[in-house]
């Protein structure tokens, strides 16, 4: 038998729908996306300069040929997708969570994930953070049972991509605060939490040492404890909280904003009402705070409290799936509030459910603005990368005056799609995600038309170098378009993209300069 139960079979269908409606699109339509082009010209892995050796065995492995790694899409897609259905089914089916309607559609509001989904675009990426998530929750699942299996499990996941440590601890998190909504004792809950962040972080510093067997220093930022932030960790904070809620708010339209915020409210209210009007569990008040303070701050305790990418820059939604808790934890308070006014005369326990139109409807409607948001997601990187492909058309045409061999320096970008202009201004998640034309990214297309000795500039001290040469000088441009200006300097040409000057760029600043 594939199943072991009826609630495991249940749950993997539910998961099984949930899953290809949300990943419809994307299955249909799996476009190159940003990294996949530098992956696509090599043919080889390269993740384990990043920390991440488990990565290039898994995806050498899937490529069915140990020596390069071609482009199988959507065959890494589907896989991912596989492991992310039997990842989730399978750690419920360990910790021995009925299925039931409640969990049945927390269940679907974590797999309904836009941060996962940005995960998911990377052609070859999918997969590896694929992984990485399903070996979080397993170590989740063994947790209580086996320190030792769930150790395995949390190491061998930040093998396959760091961050994704944090879905472990926001998991305890979650289990921590649930204890103490139900009634257990506060002290032994409290003492729970510490001791798996414990154990988190004893497995992050073994790793830490690990890693140093593999990672290059350029990409030590990738995998660092916050502590060692060249700012201090409290600023490290700071920009990781700012990330957390403007990503998370960012995949909602304005309406959506204003509702969801209002959702936020109905639930911090019913953990009030739970504690104070509808239980008689000891200690109302403390338990009422700690759920209220967890609640509210979950959304950056889940960028992570240990270990991630450290930096000034922002988190990018591919290290956020964890985040979706937060969503989760809505929706089974707003269940919870709408069940209590139903059911004003009985008992209302954790998994009570009125199952009405009203609750449905509901349930029907927050978990819509994410579906919506994987289509709306899917038509958005496709009319981008068309309009990126017509500039790159324009400029490796331009490019062919000069020998392909000659050495050549790109630095800018392109805009977003003027069909975009407003999705983009009201779902700001979807501007950082789509796939502009960046100095990086066109750096890597043009090797396509045989040009494989450009390199990107950007935020080097040399991009300074230049443009305040250029631009203290007045050089004028061989080529002049709307979107790019080619110079030629002699030993090698200097491309500028984007339709604003480069001198009025902060890579013309003296203090930028400086701070290089």
């Amino acid at each position: 038998m594939i199943f072991k139960n009826t609630d495991q079979k249940n749950f993997c269908i539910t998961a099984s729908i949930a899953t290809f409606l949300f990943y419809f699109p994307l299955i249909l339509n799996n476009y190159y996306y940003r990294d996949d082009y530098i992956r696509l010209y090599t043919q080889t892995p390269g993740w384990s300069e990043y920390g991440r050796p488990f990565a290039d065995v898994l995806t050498l492995f899937l490529s069915g040929d140990w020596q390069w790694l071609p482009d199988s899409a959507p065959f890494f897609l589907l896989v991912a997708l596989f492991l992310t259905v039997v990842s989730a089914c399978v750690s419920l089916n360990i910790r021995s969570i009925p299925f039931n309607s409640i969990t049945a559609v927390l269940l679907v509001a974590y797999l309904f994930n836009p941060f996962l989904l940005s995960a998911y675009l990377y052609r070859y990426d999918c997969v590896l953070m694929a992984m990485g998530l399903t070996c979080s929750l397993l170590g989740w699942a063994y947790y209580p049972g086996s320190k030792l299996k769930s150790a395995i499990f949390c190491f061998i996941c930040m093998g396959f991509y760091q961050s994704y440590i944090n879905m472990f601890i926001v998991l305890i998190l979650i289990e921590t605060l649930f204890k103490i909504y139900n009634g257990d004792k506060i002290g032994a809950a409290i003492k729970y939490v510490f001791k798996a962040i414990i154990f988190a972080a004893i497995i992050t510093i073994i790793f830490y040492f690990f890693a140093k067997l593999f990672i290059l220093e350029y990409a030590t930022a990738k995998s660092q404890f916050i502590f060692q932030s060249p700012k201090g960790p409290w600023h490290h904070i700071a920009v990781t909280t700012e990330n957390a809620f403007s990503r998370y708010f960012g995949f909602l339209s304005t309406t959506g904003k204003v509702l969801y915020g209002m959702a936020i409210c109905v639930a911090f209210t019913q953990i009030q009402l739970h504690f104070y009007r509808d239980t008689q569990f000891e200690k109302p008040v403390l338990r009422a705070t700690i759920c209220s303070i967890a609640f509210l701050f979950m959304l950056p305790i889940s960028l992570g409290v240990i270990y991630g990418i450290v930096g000034d820059n922002g988190v990018p939604p591919r290290l956020m799936p964890q985040s979706i808790f937060f969503s989760v934890c809505i929706i089974f308070l707003i269940i919870q509030f709408v069940t209590r006014f139903q059911n004003s005369r009985q008992t209302i326990g954790p998994l009570t459910f009125a199952s009405t139109k009203i609750t449905w409807g509901l349930i029907v409607f927050f978990l819509l603005f994410p579906l919506v948001f994987s289509y709306i997601l899917n038509s958005a990187v496709r009319i981008q990368n068309e309009l990126n492909r017509y500039y790159l058309h324009r400029l490796a045409t331009s490019l062919e005056k000069y020998p392909p061999e000659k050495p050549a320096y790109i630095l800018g970008g392109l805009g977003t799609s003027i069909y975009l202009k407003d999705t983009v201004q009201r779902m700001r998640l979807m501007a950082i995600m789509i796939p502009h034309g960046s100095d990086w990214l066109f750096s890597s297309q043009l090797k396509e038309f045989g040009y494989t000795n450009i390199t990107n500039l950007a935020n080097t001290p040399k991009a300074h170098e230049l443009v305040r040469q250029l631009c203290s000088t007045n050089k004028v441009p061989d080529i002049k378009t709307m979107n790019y200006r080619i110079f030629d300097l002699g030993d090698f040409l200097f491309i500028s993209l984007g339709r604003k000057s480069m001198c009025l760029s902060d890579y013309n600043k003296t203090v930028e300069l400086g701070k290089k």
